[in-house]
């Protein structure tokens, strides 16, 4: 019986980690040159511009099996949840004209379960 379950849990933990979120990819590189002006015999170096703002840092590797083992679960059975009460509350939500107040509030978990990479931060929709 213990062995069903554990082979249902690293199923569902594999679904989730090829098909439940996506990675992030920084490829920024910013490269710097000092470019010299010639006036007469004096020479003006232009000031240097401030730098680019780093990429964040790659989430480590606990970040992400913690992300894939409880985060997604648990983000999938936030969206069936919120699903269930968007439906439930769409006649009176249609009525009032707050639909889409409540599309925001109960399908965020939907949204991020999509757009949060695996092992990012979770973001508040502003």
């Amino acid at each position: 019986m213990k062995l069903r379950i554990a082979q249902k849990v690293a199923a569902a933990i594999a679904i989730f980690a090829i098909a439940g979120g996506t990675t992030a990819v920084h490829a920024d590189e910013v490269i710097a040159t000092e470019e010299e002006t010639y006036v007469g015999e004096e020479v003006e170096t232009p000031e240097p511009e401030p730098a680019a703002k780093a990429p964040p840092p790659s989430p480590s590797w606990l970040a992400i099996t913690t992300d894939i083992i409880i985060g997604r679960p648990t983000l999938l059975m936030a969206t069936v949840a919120g699903g269930a009460f968007y439906v439930v509350s769409l006649p009176v939500t249609l009525a009032s004209g707050s639909e889409s107040t409540a599309r925001d509030i109960f399908l965020l978990p939907a949204q991020q379960l999509v757009e949060t990479p695996f092992g990012g931060a979770l973001t508040p929709k502003g």
